[in-house]
């Protein structure tokens, strides 16, 4: 000011025009207050006094009268989501924001019609100058975010980082989005647990939080928590995730998605400081002069657009004009501002990078008292990530998100359409259902990218001989399908299968390595094979299930032999069902172990065996049946029951020395309940558990090496010994060979047929019983039935011998009886 004195005359000039500043200001701010998208009310004493038209829109009322003088928690069910009483949760959250400033929280609110909705409020302390107590609360529904993060849980095309995690909490899956989020690559934290990243602080609450969650198979959302980044900063997490369960309705682990919030969270920080609903809106706010010259924008503004404050200022909005709507347009959007005074609707704009997005903008005219447009206020927030959404959410209900193919919804659809042309042109439709023959066995070698990268490369070579007019679909897993229309004869459809097994005579090269596969085919023809979409589905299925069993890469027409089939595993299915319920028609048998060294029997091979109606079925039929139905978790019980109380009987008969070993089904052995009912059984029937063995076949602990190395140690523990039946025909590697804590090796029969002729066979026997002396384990070798083959194992080192050339299968009492006598070799 200086030192000279202001005269009253010119201090009363400046009062004015500061007055009229402020009125200004007070007729924008009371625009916004009634514009916003946001819910606001303010409260006097703890009672609501003023609302804007947003509180009305969100609750379903039509007059403010309807609210004023209520308090929040009678805008509330008398209970919120989380259990607390709503007028006391009221009071806690007022008395932290008048002690602090300011707090946000959830709040579950009640509309008119009763329904009920989840709202995010800031409450906000103002004392006035006459010392009144006055709190504005904002609102914001939640509904439309928990809507896309259940999309975002879908799929993984968002900047979130997308887990999930087994029912110990540790990783099973891990989006490429950590190595942003914590500086980790997803393998890194695959078996680690979310809390080994957490703060110590923080990490206790959330592990007890979690686990009352998980004990309930309950979800949770926004749950927030510090991590460590690789490089050791911290690094604010959001948290949200669902349960899922596997097929036997048990809570199997947690699916989700963490969002870097760290930032959010210092820009909340310095929202909190400020008490200007101008500042604090989420949506982008700028006010112009009549002729549009922008005079104000805030924050959300600058953020949206990609102009700065100085940038916009003094700017018409064309400056944002996307070139994407017409001069109509326009003129309907000046027309209701001059007319109404306010408008709104979806339009796009551009940013200052010159991309276009789309926003929901609404303008209002702000009037002086003789009703002369002084400004207009926009108010927008960017729909972007929603309109993707929607468009993404549209394209993944009827295509693969892998393979970008038509999924099993959309092939339906069209397959429906291609039989009614079929019958209105009077020609044929093909279907084709498709299978990659040992994909398993790709993806455990290399891996699941490497595998979804072997789908694509097939799908781009299947596609490459399609035409336009067929539909080519992913069915699921590494099977397709494919619709071929307008076909006049069924030799068309097995000469165009035949060119697609020709695809694959040449491997396919990813990332530098060559990898041979093929497909196995089954064909339906329409109307030959099927008249609707179920039978020829069922019959293109049957012919791909013969297709595969007849040795894979190849095609397999649909015949009725096949359905012949087909009604002989239901009823096998049927009466196996009703086999379990008693057990009467099992029995188990034993075949001896020879040491053709000792000349005695050193151990028993416990074999189940079921007769149906007077007739043997054989183990090869009934028990893959058994394992598809899961009947071989019941029947596997019994199983053990009973061949442990014959090996109690035998051992009590004087002939404690000899060992039994017992099958275990690959769903057996990754039965969780497998180690309790053994530890339990054992216990009961009390026999001596170094004389058992179980026989795992060499597939059954591929899904998870680990795993299967940790459940076979722990039986160990209680003196339990494993046995790997079938040795040689499966595809594991020496490298997890050794990882098993194995005692006995079972050479196959199939290499023991054709020895000592078999130049092939004798050198893989020699091999597997050199292979097992390293190892330290006995080897078995079964299925031996000749003189000839039996010199030939003891030889090479190998006496114990399991075969007809000594025994056939025995029930327990010739068993006993065979004990007795001496073996004659």
């Amino acid at each position: 000011m200086g030192d000279e004195k202001r005269t009253s005359e010119e201090s009363l000039r400046e009062m004015k025009t500061e007055l009229k500043s402020l009125q200004k200001y007070e007729e924008c701010y009371r625009s916004i207050f009634e514009n916003s998208l946001d819910a606001v009310l303010i409260l006097r004493n703890r009672k609501i006094s003023e609302l804007n038209k947003a509180v009305l829109t969100m609750l379903g009322y039509r007059d403010k009268e309807s609210i004023l003088e209520k308090q929040l928690f009678q805008l509330s069910p008398k209970k919120q989501s989380n259990g607390e009483i709503s007028a006391e949760k009221e009071i806690g959250a007022m008395d932290i924001a008048v002690r602090l400033g300011s707090f946000r929280f959830e709040w579950t609110f009640l509309k008119s019609n009763g329904s009920t909705a989840l709202a995010e409020v800031l409450l906000t302390f103002v004392s006035n100058e006459n010392g009144e107590e006055v709190i504005r609360s904002t609102w914001r529904d939640l509904s439309e975010r928990k809507s896309e993060e259940r999309f975002k849980d879908l799929v993984e095309t968002t900047s979130d980082f997308i887990w999930e995690v087994d029912r110990n909490a540790r990783y099973t899956y891990a989006s490429p989005r950590i190595k942003e989020l914590l500086g980790y690559n997803p393998g890194e934290i695959i078996g680690k647990t979310p809390f080994d990243f957490m703060l110590d602080e923080r990490k206790t609450q959330v592990m007890e939080t979690i686990t009352s969650l998980a004990l309930k198979g309950e979800s949770f959302q926004y749950m927030e928590n510090i991590s460590l980044h690789k490089n050791g900063t911290q690094v604010t997490l959001e948290s949200s995730g669902v349960p899922y369960f596997n097929e036997e309705g048990l809570f199997a682990g947690y699916r989700g998605i963490d969002r870097d919030i760290t930032t959010r969270k210092k820009v909340e920080e310095q929202l909190l400081l400020s008490e200007s609903v101008f500042t604090n809106s989420i949506e982008g706010i700028a006010i112009t002069t009549p002729d549009g010259t922008i005079q104000k924008v805030n924050k959300a503004f600058t953020d949206i657009t990609g102009y700065s404050s100085e940038e916009a200022l003094g700017k018409n909005p064309r400056i944002l004009k996307s070139d994407r709507h017409n001069d109509a347009f326009y003129e309907k959007m000046w027309q209701d501002l001059i007319t109404i005074g306010q408008w709104s609707n979806e339009i796009w704009n551009r940013k200052k990078d010159g991309s276009a997005y789309p926003e929901w903008l609404s303008i209002s005219a702000i009037k002086n008292e003789e009703g002369e447009i002084t400004n207009f206020i926009s108010v927008f927030h960017d729909i972007s990530e929603k309109k993707s959404s929607e468009e993404q959410l549209e394209f993944l209900a009827f295509h693969d998100p892998l393979t970008k193919l038509p999924n099993r919804r959309l092939f339906y659809d069209r397959l429906n359409i291609s039989i009614q042309t079929s019958v209105r042109t009077e020609s044929k439709l093909a279907l084709l259902y498709m299978d990659i023959d040992n994909f398993k066995n790709i993806n455990d070698s290399y891996g699941h990218p490497f595998g979804d990268e072997v789908l694509c490369r097939v799908k781009d070579r299947i596609n490459s001989i399609c035409r336009s007019s067929d539909t080519f679909a992913r069915y699921g897993g590494d099977e397709f399908v494919i619709i071929l229309n307008r076909l006049k004869t069924a030799q068309e459809a097995m000469e165009f299968s035949n060119r697609l097994i020709d695809l694959f005579k040449n491997p396919i090269s990813i990332f530098k390595e060559d990898v041979y596969t093929s497909l196995s085919i089954g064909l339906a023809i329409f109307p030959d094979d099927g008249s609707d979409i179920i039978a020829l589905e069922k019959n293109a299925d049957l012919a791909l299930y013969k297709a595969k069993n007849e040795g894979k890469d190849q095609v397999y027409s649909f015949h009725t032999g096949l359905k012949d089939s087909f009604l002989r595993k239901t009823f096998l299915i049927n009466n196996l069902r009703q086999a379990v319920k008693n057990y009467s028609s099992f029995s188990i048998v034993y075949q001896p172990k020879v040491d053709a060294e000792q000349k005695t029997i050193r151990s028993v091979e416990a074999l189940l065996r079921w007769n149906l109606d007077g007739k043997e079925v054989g183990p090869d039929e009934f028990i893959p049946i058994a394992e598809e139905t899961n009947l071989i978790i019941p029947l596997g019980d019994w199983v053990l029951k009973t061949a442990l109380s014959d090996m109690k009987t035998v051992h009590d008969s004087g002939y404690s020395d000899i060992a039994f070993s017992i099958n275990l089904s690959t769903k057996q052995f990754n039965d969780s309940r497998l180690f309790n009912t053994i530890e339990k059984l054992t216990a009961e029937i009390g026999i001596k558990r170094s004389k058992l063995f179980f026989e795992i076949t060499e597939t059954a602990p591929m899904d998870n090496i680990d795993e299967a190395v940790r459940i076979m140690k722990k039986i160990n523990t209680i003196g339990i010994n494993f046995s790997m039946d079938d040795f040689g025909t499966g595809h594991s590697s020496l490298s997890n060979l050794k990882k098993f804590p194995l005692k006995e090796l079972k050479i196959d029969r199939s290499f023991i047929m054709d020895i000592p002729h078999d130049k092939n066979d004798t050198a893989i026997s020699k091999t597997i019983i050199d292979m097992a002396g390293i190892l330290g384990c006995q080897v078995v070798a079964e299925g031996v039935e000749t003189e000839a083959q039996l010199n030939f194992l003891t030889e090479h080192g190998c006496n114990l011998i399991q075969g007809y050339l000594f025994y056939k299968p025995l029930p327990l009492e010739k068993l006993l009886d065979v004990l007795n006598k001496p073996i004659d070799l």
